[in-house]
C-alpha cells in the first residue's frame, strides 16, 4: 500500500461484525462487537508475517509480502 492510501471494509450485519481498516501501508480491527475486543487490542500491524485474529467471527488479517522477510535469527 502506499503512503496517503486509506480504506475501511465492514464485515457482517447490524451485530456481529467488524470493521478493517487500512492506512498508510498499516491495517487493523478498528472497530468490533465481540465480547473480548481482541482483534481490537492488537492495533495496528504492517510486518510479515503479522497476524490479527478474531475467532468469534471467524475473521484473520495477515500482512503478506511477495519479498521473503529478513532473518533475525536461525535455532538449530
Amino acid at each position: 500500500m502506499r503512503a496517503g492510501y486509506s480504506q475501511e471494509l465492514r464485515i457482517g450485519g447490524q451485530t456481529e461484525y467488524a470493521i478493517i481498516e487500512t492506512k498508510d501501508g498499516k491495517v487493523r480491527i478498528r472497530q468490533d462487537d465481540s465480547p473480548r475486543q481482541i482483534g481490537v487490542k492488537t492495533g495496528w500491524i504492517s510486518q510479515p508475517p503479522q497476524q490479527i485474529v478474531n475467532l468469534p467471527y471467524r475473521i484473520v488479517v495477515t500482512v503478506v509480502s511477495a519479498t521473503p522477510p529478513e532473518m533475525d535469527d536461525i535455532v538449530h
